[in-house]
């Protein structure tokens, strides 16, 4: 019986798989087959498995406690193996011969030739069988095959060789197919040299004749009926010298998009007129930012023997490269193990010798496709004799995209430059100069840089991009340099090349603040004569050298200097990648060399107004040696096309330093459980610091609004622990110190105190409409404010707004992002940009908010999740620049704000709201303005054709500056009873429904405004008390 099988299975780890193959005389009885017990007598059994991943193969028979193992110095049972089982059988006895080989290969080794066991008589074998009993999750555990099965004793195969390698220049290794044959003969002075007992299938001769290196060499063997000629091959891999194997070609992406194969790889070529073998080589491939190299093994795949033909090619893969209709003549490949792809964002590739040697390097980004899809196609080597620099690759131009193991089209013979070459020096200190120079020189140059006026030339060392000299001597500043360049080499072909640049004047590199971004564009308007740009300006004193520049992620490309108070401007037209601006809010960061140089944090609140915010103006810095992300020191440009990019103008030399404030609108909130204060300037970051706070708390500014910051520790922790019996926390801050403020934080010691008191719970809405701007004037904003109708402090906590009719859950907004604590009484504007609105004041109060359309015929809306109250306003016609103003916050009564106030009070209290301003004495909500009659009659028959005005100050208050105003409910002022008449006790005044002109006025409903200071208040307390105060007085012509 002659029998050939195929058997694999999985024994890694604590598997216990098991499986077993069988040859009986009967099939078993499979309704009682469990074990192998089971197995009818006089059966033969191979298994593998039963004792774990170390167990041999194991033969026995049915009932018998005898067995015999066969275990294998030469091959793992755990990994794939072909097994080769031959039985021989007669009347007394049954031999078997075993031999297995590695899966895939024709290499057979012995693993047993001995007798296994006595048949019983008459034994003979008609099935053969195998079962698996897996106990891993491993679904590939097993397989096998039957390849050749004959009932007859066949001999085993012929000799072959398998394969052939030279060990040295005189040594050779021959692979047969199974034990080398007897009486083989080589060359004459060949010496037959004793395999390893590892490796019996070998023959190794020694002593031939010298092999050149990389160059095929014939080998006569004979051996009975075989006499063939091998050609042998000898290399010498530490004679392969720099670029003699070379990256020529890359393919980055995985998933490309002209149908070639799922797999990422490089091109290497071979350069020499001789074979290079490429085993044991090995690839280090990292990113460009990575710290370690690992150096990864080159494998040969695909049955590849890893050498590679004078001027051929081969590839190296990220994973096994598959059949491809586009690509017919499939080459040579290896693979490196754990190399599984190539970066879209550039990696740098590295080719070593089996000694560590380097053999060629390159660093790839993307704009080696210069704007390519990665996708669709490689990029390629132009010369390929050439250094590996970016100036030397071109993207692949083939109709798919890639020529991998073929020369490109791009590909050609290196021409003789004439172009002279351009020398570009920048200064970085005395001592270190860096050169860039064009074309390209090769890294592998010997480049000597002359100096005027020294004698000895400076040899300069290649750190990529630049090439840089080490002075030993300081370099000599302040006048004209000669700079002679010599021993180069073009990186495109290798010829030798020198340069002259003569008057070169060393310019240093900018520093934080040398330069600063002056002006800038992100939202053109549709016939905008141009793009995006952004204008910087050199305020450092000295000629700056602007190698280097970069603007957020896009590189300029001139290597310039720019003189001392000069400007430049940068645009997609003299970038290599424009990194676009983002139209209303964003960050400018302009750096150089990776250095830092200027930053603006900007938003559309820094132009003047929304008019020009929405397109066609550009942002410019009022003062250049002020602070970028200050608001007040941006204002919309000026010009016929709404900016002047590159117009030159004066450049302040002195810093202008505004006098530190006392802030007395900051409004005070709550903003995910911590404290947070909103102020209506822009405020330097030495506020943040807890050193400048009593108690010591530290602050950061709420997603980098240098207006509202947010507190480190928790509202509860503040009040638990620094907090007085009355639960009010008392702070101060040292210096409360704009961003515009240039003086020390600590030096000016100008005190700060707020005492804070936190909000009371509410069962209803606490706060209503107040006043709203919808249509505002040229230069305004829109703004809608709200007013606090109790007498406790009031979070907007849970407030929602809405203009759309019936508005869903999701048609609402909130309100304000931070929970703020509106004073009693107190009122709170919200803008888009709070320095927008006009006719604020130092009392007025406004966040930043999202405002809902205030376009006429909305009904705005205001109420809380918490409640089910809601308060709202039928928007009606508007007068441009004027705001809706309430009349009682207790009725739904509005009016147009007056124009004698600017058409609107927003943040503040203002001309229609009842309740009185300052209220220190509670004495004057009990001094009501009394109107008798409500209605004049302005008939000459009328008994009422006038009205009586009325007001007592109250008592021990001393004197006041009485002002009394009549307005139409457009806010326009037709009568001036009184300006600033001086009362003590009761004042009266009469109105006979006439005008300032002495006409009569038109019938309608009228506003009576009282304002009042109180003179002895501010003797008393420093400034001054007030009262506004009004009524309603009806007129009829009946």
């Amino acid at each position: 019986l002659t029998l050939d099988m195929r058997w694999r299975q999985d024994l890694s780890g604590s598997n216990n798989n098991q499986s077993r193959f069988f040859i009986t005389e009967s099939p078993p009885d499979l309704t009682t087959y469990s074990d192998y017990e089971s197995l009818p007598e006089g059966s033969l059994i191979i298994s593998v498995g039963r004792n774990g991943s170390d167990d041999p193969l194991e033969i026995t028979t049915p009932f018998s406690s005898s067995f015999q193992e066969i275990n294998s110095e030469y091959f793992d049972f755990s990994s794939p193996f072909d097994l080769d089982l031959s039985l021989r059988i007669d009347s007394s006895y049954s031999t078997s011969t075993l031999r297995a080989s590695i899966h895939d290969s024709n290499i057979s080794l012995p693993l047993s030739d001995n007798l296994i066991f006595t048949p019983p008589d008459n034994w003979q074998p008609k099935c053969i069988g195998f079962e698996a009993k897996c106990t891993s999750s491993n679904t590939d555990a097993f397989s096998w095959a039957l390849l050749n099965l004959q009932n007859i004793w066949t001999p085993l195969p012929s000799h072959k060789i398998i394969s052939h390698a030279a060990l040295d220049s005189i040594s050779v290794e021959i692979a047969w197919n199974r034990l080398p044959p007897n009486g083989i003969s080589g060359p004459i002075n060949a010496v037959s040299v004793p395999p390893p007992t590892s490796s019996p299938h070998l023959s190794i001769f020694s002593h031939l004749d010298q092999m050149q290196d990389g160059i095929s060499s014939p080998l006569r063997i004979s051996v009975g009926e075989m006499d063939t000629v091998l050609s042998m091959v000898w290399t010498d891999n530490e004679k392969v010298a720099f670029r003699e194997l070379t990256i020529t070609e890359l393919f980055v992406d995985a998933t490309p998009s002209l149908g070639l194969p799922e797999v990422e790889w490089m091109e290497v070529l071979n350069t020499t007129d001789r074979i290079i073998n490429i085993n044991d080589w090995g690839l280090i491939a990292e990113s460009v930012n990575s710290t370690t190299e690992i150096n990864r093994p080159l494998l040969p795949s695909d049955g590849w023997n890893g050498l590679i033909a004078p001027h051929e090619r081969f590839l190296i893969c990220t994973s096994p490269y598959t059949e491809s209709n586009s690509i017919f003549d499939h080459g040579y490949y290896a693979q490196a193990s754990g190399f599984s792809s190539l970066s879209d964002n550039g990696m740098t590739l590295t080719l070593l010798r089996p000694d560590g040697t380097l053999i060629d390097q390159i660093t790839y980004e993307r704009s080696w496709w210069h704007d390519e899809s990665l996708a669709a196609r490689s990029t390629n080597k132009v010369h390929p004799l050439g250094c590996g620099l970016a100036e030397n690759w071109r993207p692949s131009y083939s109709s798919i995209g890639a020529t991998p193991w073929e020369s490109s089209a791009l590909e050609n013979s290196p021409q003789l430059s004439i172009s002279p070459l351009v020398i570009s020096p920048h200064f970085r200190n005395l001592h270190r100069v860096e050169f860039t120079f064009s074309p390209s020189l090769d890294p592998i140059s010997t480049v000597h840089a002359l100096v005027s006026q020294e004698n000895n030339a400076i040899e300069l060392r290649f750190e990529n991009p630049y090439w840089v000299m080490d002075r030993l001597t300081p370099l000599t500043v302040g006048k004209p340099l000669q700079i002679i360049i010599e021993g180069g080499q073009l990186c495109s072909n290798g010829y030798n090349i020198n340069g002259v640049l003569d008057g070169w004047i060393p310019s240093r590199s900018p520093r934080w603040n040398d330069l600063v971004i002056s002006e800038f564009l992100t939202n053109p308007a549709p016939d905008s004569p141009w793009d995006e740009w952004v204008e910087i300006a050199n305020i450092s004193g000295e000629t700056l050298d602007l190698e280097g520049l970069s603007l957020n992620s896009g590189t300029f490309i001139p290597e310039i200097t720019l003189r001392a108070d000069s400007f430049l401007v940068l645009s997609p037209d003299n970038f290599i990648s424009w990194s676009p601006l983002s139209a209303n809010a964003g960050i400018i960061t302009l750096t150089v060399n990776s250095n830092k140089i200027d930053v603006v944090n900007y938003t559309k609140c820094f132009h003047d107004n929304g008019d020009k915010a929405d397109g066609g103006f550009s942002l410019e810095r009022r003062n250049l040696n002020t602070q970028s992300n200050d608001p007040d020191n941006w204002a919309s440009g000026v010009g016929s096309m709404g900016g002047s990019p590159g117009k030159e103008r004066e450049i302040s030399s002195t810093p202008e330093s505004e006098v530190a404030i006392q802030d007395t609108t900051v409004i005070w909130g709550e903003f995910e459980g911590k404290i947070a204060w909103n102020s209506t300037f822009a405020m330097d970051s030495s506020v943040l610091n807890k050193l400048n706070w009593s108690p010591q708390i530290e602050w950061s500014f709420l997603k980098n609004d240098l207006q509202i910051a947010i507190s480190s520790i928790d509202i509860n922790t503040l009040f638990n622990q620094f907090g007085d019996e009355n639960d009010e926390l008392k702070l101060e801050c040292f210096s409360w110190k704009t961003i515009s403020d240039t003086s020390s934080s600590f030096l000016n010691q100008n005190l700060n105190s707020w005492r804070i008191e936190r909000p009371t719970e509410s069962s209803s809405l606490s706060f209503r409409l107040n006043e709203f701007l919808g249509e505002p004037a040229l230069g305004e904003g829109k703004f809608i404010e709200i007013g606090n109708i109790r007498d406790e402090i009031s979070s907007t906590d849970g407030l929602i707004i809405s203009t759309d009719a019936e508005p869903q859950p999701n048609d609402w907004t909130e309100f304000t992002d931070v929970n703020w604590w509106v004073p009693k009484n107190g009122f709170l504007a919200v803008a888009e940009c709070p320095n927008w609105i006009l006719n604020s004041n130092e009392k007025s109060i406004i966040v930043k908010g999202d405002i809902p359309s205030l376009t006429k015929g909305r009904t705005l809306q205001l109420t809380s999740y918490m409640f089910n109250e809601v308060d709202s306003v039928r928007i009606t016609e508007y007068e441009k620049g004027v705001s809706k103003a309430r009349l009682d916050l207790y009725r739904s009564l509005w009016v147009n704000t007056p124009l004698i106030v600017g058409g609107s009070s927003p943040g503040r209290i203002n001309y229609s709201s009842l309740i009185p301003l300052n209220l220190e004495h509670s004495a004057l909500k009990d001094s009501p303005l009394t109107i008798s009659p409500k209605t004049i009659n302005l008939n000459s028959i009328s008994n009422h054709r006038w009205a009586q005005i009325e007001w007592t100050p109250p008592e021990d208050t001393g004197v006041w500056s009485i002002g009394i105003k009549v307005l139409t409910q457009n806010g326009n002022c037709i009568a001036t009873l009184t300006e600033s008449e001086e009362i003590e006790t009761c004042g009266v005044w009469i109105f006979e429904g006439l005008d300032n002109e002495g006409r009569s006025i038109y019938p309608g409903t009228y506003i009576v405004v009282l304002e009042g200071e109180n003179i002895k208040s501010e003797e008393v307390m420093g400034r001054k008390t007030k009262v506004i105060l009004r009524g309603l007085i009806h007129v009829t012509a009946m």
